[in-house]
């Protein structure tokens, strides 16, 4: 996957937001069809070597916002 190496931890852009932004992208992109579920948070912290906090609020941005919906037992979709 081409992305995770492009958010820059030294700028002042919060890592949660530039994760937030991409999965923004990927989500009206259509990578993801509606329902399907998308990256927990561990993938994040995996993926973009982001604290499980940075995870989570980028998520929560994102429910937010209205691009997912997070579900317990069912992750984020």
């Amino acid at each position: 996957m081409y992305h995770y190496n492009m958010i820059e931890k030294n700028i002042p852009l919060p890592l949660y937001w530039q994760i937030k932004e991409k999965i923004k992208e990927e989500v009206t992109g259509g990578r993801w069809r509606t329902g399907e579920r998308i990256y927990t948070e561990d993938e994040i912290q995996t993926l973009w070597g982001v604290s499980r906090t940075t995870a989570i609020r980028s998520l929560d941005v994102l429910e937010r916002e209205g691009y997912v919906v997070r579900q317990k037992g069912k992750g984020t979709i």
